[in-house]
Parts: structure tokens; C-alpha cells; sequence
């Protein structure tokens, strides 16, 4: 049965919303102002206010229906307990049409009625003149509020261009506010942010947003909402360039644009800021050190990405394990959380001669770790490795020899075409024959191909080299890896694996006290 008001029908319960924000401070609509409005026309309307049914949202936008008190009168009246809403104006309900015509025609629809205090507005039944105020002041408050934001948004890109940072509700953690866009740093926060920037540069792939949060968490450092480190707060904190100095503005994809405002130009991602001053704040951080921590963020994001959606909940060893018979192991889950690895010819009917070729995955991992850590777990082990690979490698690295022998061929095939162009000038004035100009031009060619042919082949042998160096110095960076291995995060630790091994054989032996067995193929430069 409908619930909304008829011409002559009293309600018995009347609330009252009130909406107030510091863009409208000097329009006159304070809360007393609106309060006062309100109960004085519901006095004359000959209806009873209740104190028990106002609402108040102070400091909220009109641009978007997330507020405190307006969702508690949007169940109260799904409830039943409200059958009319009073409020100032219609655009203290909100100031987008499409939100006013989705709460009031129909969210409210059949529940309940909305009435201004200040316009000729009413959604009772009966009321076709209040329908269309309505529909026409909606129309108007949308059009405000694009006013408003336009004028706020020309207004923070003028500050930015001035080397002045937007305002906030807070500043950026590290920094005080002193003045209408200028900052000044915050010395106790400071240390901690730059504390973040030097964890995020230490070792040979950086600390990621995981690690530093659980370290920061661990010696009990506040969050700058004084609770628990996220890893997005770290991560939103050492990609904000602020902290090097720059002020930017527009490096957010929706940088609180309204959901349903597709055509603002704050809502349209891009690859750089709006506006970008260096040199406009006081810097936390240097310039090389922000530089250096969004390189390696960068490349962590790609290689999380490439190396398999969610490393973590991929499996620590999935790509590395072999089974006897073959069949590459992946990991699944088996009765509840209990993860294991399991051959993928096992749901083949005799595919697999390891039956059942099932593993708990935590302890062939751990398995695997104590392998590699007996191998590469001292730094004695590491540099004694290393000395290895350089002295098996010092009879191929000749990379000064072939760029020697390559600048001999490049001179002498010079030489020999500046002969070719002699002899033809010869030739055509006639001081030599043309017999022997072409005796003379046949030895010319052959010598031009016996030394292209001698540069293609020092020419690969120099890319063999080169690349034989960077596989060393890579592989150097993937035992320094080893040392940080409880601080990286599951796809780093994936990439120091995939660095030194090559396969794993899983297998069990019938006698053996090992319940699993495992062979290692190693990965090295040299071969060792």
C-alpha cells in the first residue's frame, strides 16, 4: 500500500535534513539558518517536528550521496519510520540531477514525500505544479554545483601552476601546513619518510611496499592516520613526488571526480600530471633517490606482472619442478587452505609413474630454500662461486681483443675501397690499362670479402661476449639476492630461484627417510 502523502493527508513522521559545506559558508545557509527554515514550515504546515528525526551532515559535498546522515534517513525511511523530508532547498539534498531524480522519484517513490522549506517544491500525489519546480530546480542545482567545481578546479591548476600545493583536508605525511599552498617539513615525520625511501633502495631489488609496512608495523611506527601501516600507504607515499620537491596536479586517474561525471577532465586517466613545478617544495628526499626507488618500483610491477599474476598464490616453485615422468608440477589446494604441488599428467589415467605424485607444497619449498641457502646462504660461498665463473670464463671473455681486431678490418676495408676509387680514376684518365685495372679491381673485391666476412664473424663473436658478461653480472645480482631472501617479497623470491636453477626433479624413493627427493640443475655462466 502506497505511503505517499495525498493533498490531505497529515504525516506523522516528518524529518528534517540539513546539509551544510565550507563552499557555501558566505550563502547564508548555516545550520541555524536551514534548522529554523525548516521547523517553521513544518509549524505551518500544522505538522508535529520531532527532535528524533533530524539529520545533519556537516562538511559534506552536495556532489555525491556518500554521507553519514543522509544514509541514515535513506533506512529509515526503507524502514517505514519517516513518511515526509523536509530540507531548505533541493539542493541540500543533493546537487546532481541524476542523484535527486534516483533518491526522491524513485528510491522514495510510494514511501515517502520531500518538501523545501524555501521553494514551491512538493512530490505528494496531487501536486503536478511542485512536480515541475522540482524538475526545473534539480536542473538549476546541477548546474550550480558544475559551476562550483569548475571554479574550484581553474583555481587549485592556477595555485599548482605557482608552484603552490592543492589543498587538502591534510597534508602530505612528512610536511605542516603553513600558508594558503606551502608546506614546511615536519622533522619527526620526515625521518620516517625517509626512512621508507632508504629501505625501498637497499639491496640489489629494493624492499617493496609489503616488506616496509610489515617492518614499520613490527617497530610499532604509526601510520599517518595513527593505525596500522598498509602496503598502499607505502606505496601512494613513495610514488608522491612532493617528497623530492615537485608539485603536481591531475596524477590521478578520478581525484575525487564524481562516479557519474564521465566527461570531467579529471576522470580521463593519463600518462603524465596536468601540471608539474620542480623545485616547489621543501624536498624530504633527493631527486636521484625518488627517481631510483619509481625505477625499481617499476620494474617490480612488471615483473609481478610477467612472471605470473600473484606470484604468491601461483606458487613459490610452479616453473622450476619436474616430475620423474616428465610432467611439469603445479600447485592446487587440497582439503581446505592445505596447499600442494602435483604432477599435471596425474589426472591422466597412467600418466604419471609417481603415483600419486602429490607434495605438501610447504615442505618441498623449504626443501628447496635449504638447498639453495647450503649452496649460496654465506657470503663465503657467494664470492667463492663467483671467483669460479670469472676464472671459467676469462679464456672466453676476449672483449678487447675482438674490438681491436674489429677497428683492423674497418681500416683496411677503407684502404680498399679508397684503392677501388683510385684505380677507377686511373682507368678513366688512362694512366693504367684496362686490363690491368680489372686484374687489379678482382684482388680489390676479394680482399673486400675476405674482410666483411672477418667482421661478421668478430662482430658475433663480440655479441657472445657481451652477452656472456651481462649473464655474469645478472647472476652476480641474483646471489646478492640469497643475503635479503626473508625481506623480498614472493615474486622477487621467485626471480632469485629462477635465477639459479634451472629444473628440480621431484621424485620418491621406496626405502627412503626422506619422504620427498629432489635433483637440482643449476644455472651459471660458466656452466657449473
Amino acid at each position: 500500500m502506497s505511503r505517499a502523502l495525498a493533498p490531505a493527508t497529515v504525516p506523522k513522521a516528518v524529518a528534517i535534513y540539513i546539509r551544510w559545506s565550507t563552499d557555501e559558508q558566505t550563502d547564508g545557509t548555516t545550520l541555524e539558518t536551514q534548522r529554523e527554515r525548516c521547523s517553521l514550515y513544518i509549524k505551518s504546515q500544522g505538522w508535529n517536528p520531532s527532535e528524533d528525526l533530524e539529520f545533519v551532515d556537516d562538511g559534506y559535498s552536495g556532489g555525491t550521496l556518500e554521507r553519514p546522515a543522509l544514509t541514515r534517513l535513506r533506512e529509515y525511511i526503507r524502514a517505514g519510520k519517516v513518511d515526509c523530508v523536509v530540507a531548505y532547498s533541493i539542493d541540500r539534498l543533493s546537487r546532481n540531477l541524476a542523484d535527486i531524480t534516483e533518491l526522491i522519484q524513485r528510491e522514495w517513490a510510494g514511501r515517502c514525500a520531500f518538501r523545501s522549506a524555501t521553494q514551491p517544491i512538493g512530490t505528494d500525489e496531487g501536486n503536478p505544479t511542485g512536480q515541475l519546480v522540482f524538475n526545473i530546480l534539480a536542473s538549476f542545482a546541477e548546474f550550480e554545483r558544475g559551476l562550483i567545481r569548475e571554479r574550484t578546479y581553474s583555481g587549485s591548476i592556477r595555485r599548482a601552476k605557482e608552484g603552490k600545493v592543492p589543498g587538502g583536508r591534510r597534508p602530505p605525511f612528512g610536511y605542516d601546513r603553513v600558508g594558503v599552498g606551502e608546506l614546511a617539513i615536519n622533522e619527526t615525520q620526515a625521518v620516517i619518510v625517509r626512512q621508507i625511501f632508504e629501505w625501498a633502495v637497499t639491496g640489489p631489488y629494493g624492499q617493496g611496499p609489503n616488506v616496509i609496512a610489515r617492518r614499520l608495523n613490527e617497530q610499532g611506527i604509526p601510520s599517518p592516520a595513527g593505525k596500522r601501516w598498509w602496503s598502499m600507504a607505502v606505496r601512494d607515499l613513495l610514488h608522491n613526488p612532493i617528497y623530492c620537491g615537485t608539485v603536481t596536479f591531475g596524477r590521478r586517474k578520478y581525484n575525487g571526480v564524481h562516479r557519474h561525471d564521465k566527461n570531467h577532465p579529471l576522470r580521463v586517466k593519463r600518462e603524465k600530471p596536468l601540471v608539474v613545478v620542480e623545485d616547489a617544495a621543501p624536498a624530504i628526499v633527493s631527486k636521484e633517490v625518488w627517481e631510483q626507488v619509481q625505477a625499481l618500483e617499476k620494474d617490480r610491477s612488471e615483473t609481478y606482472t610477467k612472471k605470473g599474476v600473484q606470484a604468491k598464490n601461483r606458487g613459490l616453485l610452479t616453473g622450476l619442478l619436474l616430475c620423474r615422468c616428465g610432467g611439469p608440477l603445479h600447485r592446487f589446494y587440497k582439503q581446505g587452505k592445505l596447499e600442494y604441488y602435483r604432477c599435471s599428467r596425474n589426472a591422466q589415467a597412467g600418466g604419471c609413474i609417481e603415483q600419486p605424485g602429490i607434495y605438501r607444497a610447504k615442505e618441498l619449498e623449504q626443501l628447496v630454500v635449504d638447498e639453495v641457502m647450503k649452496r649460496y646462504g654465506s657470503r663465503d660461498l657467494r664470492e667463492g662461486a663467483v671467483r669460479k665463473a670469472e676464472a671459467a670464463l676469462s679464456g672466453i671473455n676476449r672483449r678487447r681483443e675482438f674490438e681491436e681486431a674489429l677497428q683492423q678490418v674497418a681500416l683496411r676495408l677503407k684502404q680498399v675501397e679508397e684503392d677501388l676509387t683510385r684505380l677507377r680514376r686511373a682507368a678513366r684518365t688512362g694512366e693504367i690499362q684496362l686490363s690491368t685495372y680489372e686484374e687489379l679491381k678482382a684482388d680489390a673485391n676479394a680482399e673486400r670479402r675476405d674482410l666483411e666476412a672477418q667482421r661478421q664473424v668478430l662482430e658475433i663473436s663480440l655479441t657472445q661476449n657481451l652477452d656472456t658478461s651481462a649473464t655474469l653480472d645478472a647472476w652476480k645480482k641474483t646471489l646478492e639476492g640469497v643475503d635479503l631472501w626473508s625481506q623480498l617479497e614472493p615474486g622477487r623470491q621467485r626471480e632469485v630461484l629462477f635465477g639459479l636453477i634451472r629444473s628440480i626433479e621431484v621424485y620418491r624413493r621406496r626405502g627412503d627417510t626422506q619422504p620427498v627427493s629432489v635433483s637440482f640443475t643449476w644455472e651459471s655462466p660458466a656452466g657449473l
